[in-house]
């Protein structure tokens, strides 16, 4: 952290004292709590402020032995701060509450199997992202393979599987109600097209439709690098950002948008194409001058944090070997 004029700054550094590399972080919507897990082993951390001085105080929370063993390929806090879905390493999916430190919900792999094609529990693919909707209704996980499940918290069941789609999802979201006005999840997928599935009406559809794709927006469906996140405007309904690892584009969900790119001819009078911005209709833009980058949100109405690891610095911890002429030798 860091402010405006001044250079950023550590609030909190955890040694995590291991020899594996991390597999997944998440800090909750309160900012009390953190959680971090290795492929061996899960920890939770309770944040505080010291009055005295305003610094950070950790402690280690203690949890159960079969949980911090289990590892986690994805962490989520639910919104209200008060319990940890954990999709670990054997193909479980938890929920813990943070109170009492005890597991609320289990979903084993062989609850989330695929329908008619369900593969054993031992062959279930990682699940590797997990999202939760903003009343704390509902959790979607996605494994590697892009199978997405959704899970009520509350009912301690699974809700529905989505449809398979194209090709493999890389980012899914639960938009904001007051964004959409139903419970909407957003996907994308790895040839940069987004879905929308509606929770009440279990219905999947495309984003902008098939004829509205052609023109409009075929600088993100034709661009080298998938989506890895996604982010809403508070500010802005309907507002969607998507984020990759060279590349910013908002999108408007709002409805109508895709049928009026539709109505002006794909967009192809107004487009403008520059090194940095390219615009079209609807509301489309895409922004290539940020790289690479490795988180993006948006922190309060019409503001969005970026977060980028220059080439140079990744470059600069690189041992002597890279440079020599004859690499290894």
């Amino acid at each position: 952290v860091g402010g405006v004029a001044g250079e950023p700054r550590y609030a909190l550094r955890v040694n995590t004292q291991a020899d594996e590399n991390l597999t997944c972080a998440v800090i909750s919507p309160d900012g009390q709590w953190l959680a971090f897990s290795h492929p061996s082993r899960l920890s939770l951390y309770r944040l505080s402020v010291d009055p005295s001085d305003r610094s950070l105080d950790v402690d280690k929370c203690e949890l159960p032995p079969a949980v911090e063993a289990a590892g986690a390929n994805a962490l989520a806090f639910l919104h209200d701060s008060k319990r940890l879905a954990i999709a670990t390493q054997s193909g479980e999916v938890l929920v813990v509450s943070l109170a009492s430190l005890e597991v609320q919900a289990s979903y084993t792999p062989a609850d989330l199997a695929v329908p008619d094609h369900a593969p054993r529990p031992s062959s279930r693919p990682a699940i590797n992202r997990l999202t939760v909707s903003q009343d704390g209704q509902w959790l979607a996980t996605c494994d590697i393979e892009g199978h997405v499940h959704l899970l009520s918290p509350e009912a301690r069941r699974l809700h529905t599987s989505l449809p398979s789609l194209p090709a493999k999802v890389t980012a899914l979201r639960f938009a904001p109600t007051k964004s959409l006005s139903q419970q909407v999840l957003v996907l994308v997928t790895a040839e940069n097209r987004v879905y929308l599935f509606d929770v009440e009406e279990a219905r999947l559809t495309a984003f902008p439709p098939p004829e509205a794709t052609v023109h409009s927006y075929a600088p993100l469906l034709s661009y080298a690098h998938h989506c890895y996140g996604i982010c809403f405007n508070p500010s802005v309904p309907g507002s969607l950002m998507l984020w990759g690892h060279s590349f910013l584009c908002h999108l408007d969900l709002s409805p109508g948008a895709a049928s009026a790119a539709r109505s002006v001819g794909g967009g192809e009078k107004r487009k403008r194409w520059n090194v940095d911005v390219t615009e079209g209709e609807a509301g489309f833009k895409m922004i290539h001058k940020y790289s690479p980058m490795l988180a993006v949100d948006f922190i309060g109405g019409d503001s969005l944090l970026l977060v980028e690891r220059p080439w140079l610095q990744v470059l600069s911890q690189i041992g002597g070997t890279m440079y020599r002429k004859r690499f290894g030798k």
